[in-house]
């Protein structure tokens, strides 16, 4: 059984997502979380293989939590959740540590497929997009947004 946190402040999306993922036989949903503050605590009570992140929300910017879990969970693979599909921001991403990007105007079952493809250890990128791998480098300008900003709709 693949156990997945969900973070992503829009409660709906979250919901969505849960249903998606729990009704796939080989995941479950273990927390859900809206903040980028509260992805750490949820991780330290419950044992979690990939987080799903979306790139925009409250609390720590996303490369900044994908330095964290590199750092202190270091077996928990992230996917990076996100309105924007500019490669710029998925080669962010993977520079930081994410496993996969997914965008949001793909499919449902791109996102199942992601979840079980970093779980083998095999990076994920949406279609149009490469996963480039530049684990020697730096994430580079973190400009990017966080906050209370908005993935596009």
């Amino acid at each position: 059984m693949i156990r997945v946190l969900i973070a992503d402040d829009h409660a709906v999306l979250r919901a969505g997502l849960r249903r998606l993922l729990d009704a796939t036989p080989d995941m479950r949903v273990v927390a859900d979380v809206g903040s980028g503050d509260d992805i750490l605590p949820a991780l330290a009570r419950e044992q979690v293989e990939v987080v799903v992140l979306d790139v925009s929300m409250p609390g720590a910017g996303f490369l900044q939590i994908l330095s964290d879990l590199r750092h202190q969970h270091p077996d928990v693979r992230a996917i990076i959740l996100s309105g924007h599909t500019e490669q710029e921001f998925a080669d962010r991403a993977f520079a930081a540590g994410a496993a996969g990007y997914v965008a949001k105007d793909r499919t449902p079952e791109d996102l199942v497929a992601a979840v079980r493809r970093v779980v083998q250890g095999v990076p994920f990128a949406s279609e149009g997009l490469t996963p480039r791998l530049r684990s020697n480098e730096p994430p580079g300008n973190t400009d990017l947004p966080r906050g209370p900003s908005r993935d596009p709709d």
